[in-house]
C-alpha cells in the first residue's frame, strides 16, 4: 500500500525502493544486543540495523528482499551519494520497557536523527516517526510518545503518525500485550505515512 501510494505522490520518480525492519532492537546502548547507535568501523551506523529496522525509501529501483541484497543496495546508495526521500522510524517498544532507556530516548533519538542526516549529507531529510499504539502496554510508553511529540515540535522536517486510536486488539496480532500490528493496522499506518508525506510535500 505504501509503495503504491508513494508512486502516486512521487509521480515523476520510478517505483520506490523499500526495505523493511527487524525487531528486538534498542535505541539505548544496551551491551550485547542490537542497538541503533552502534557505528561500524567506517563511522556509519551499522548497515545491517540501518537496513533492517525502520524503512528506507529511495526514489529508484524496485522492491527486493534478502539480507545481502539489502545491505549491498544500502552500501551502493551510500557510496554513490544517492539519498533516501524519507526515513520512517517504527521502533521504541523495547526501550519503553525500561525507565532508564525511556528517559534517555528523546536525547538519543535527537542524536540519531542528526546522525542519519549527516550520514546521507542531507540536513533536511524528512524523518517520520510512528507512535507506540494505544493498546500497547509497555510500562513507559507515554515517555516514548512524548519524546516523539517533543522532537516534532522542535526539529524541522520531522513528522509523527498517530496510533492513539489503535485500541483493543483490532489492529494487532493477538494475544496481548499487542506489540505487532496485523494487516489492518499495518495498512492504516501505511496510509497515514503516505498522507503525511503528501501533506508536507516531502
Amino acid at each position: 500500500i505504501l509503495s503504491v501510494r508513494l508512486k502516486t505522490i512521487w509521480a515523476t520518480d520510478t517505483v520506490p525502493y523499500m526495505v523493511f525492519g527487524r525487531g528486538a532492537t534498542y535505541l539505548y546502548d544496551v551491551p550485547g544486543v542490537s542497538n541503533w547507535n552502534t557505528l561500524d568501523a567506517a563511522g556509519f551506523f551499522d548497515s545491517t540495523l540501518l537496513i533492517y529496522n525502520g524503512i528506507l525509501t529511495y526514489p529508484t529501483l524496485s522492491y527486493s528482499t534478502g539480507v545481502n541484497s539489502a545491505i549491498s543496495h544500502y552500501r551502493f546508495f551510500r557510496n554513490e551519494a544517492l539519498n533516501p526521500r524519507v526515513f520512517i522510524w517504527l521502533q521504541g517498544e523495547n526501550d519503553s520497557q525500561n525507565l532508564t532507556y525511556s528517559n534517555a530516548y528523546e536525547a538519543n533519538l535527537i542524536a540519531f536523527v542528526a546522525g542519519i542526516r549527516e550520514q546521507f549529507q542531507n540536513p533536511d531529510l524528512p524523518f517520520i516517526m510512528v507512535q507506540l499504539g494505544a493498546a500497547y502496554t509497555g510500562a513507559n510508553k507515554a515517555v516514548i510518545n512524548t519524546a516523539y511529540a517533543n522532537i516534532v515540535a522542535s526539529i524541522p522536517n520531522t513528522g509523527l503518525v498517530s496510533t492513539s486510536d489503535f485500541t483493543g486488539g483490532t489492529y494487532y496480532i493477538p494475544p496481548s500485550p499487542y506489540v505487532h500490528y496485523n494487516v489492518k493496522g499495518a495498512q492504516l499506518i501505511a496510509n497515514r505515512i503516505a498522507d503525511l508525506i503528501d501533506a508536507e510535500n516531502w
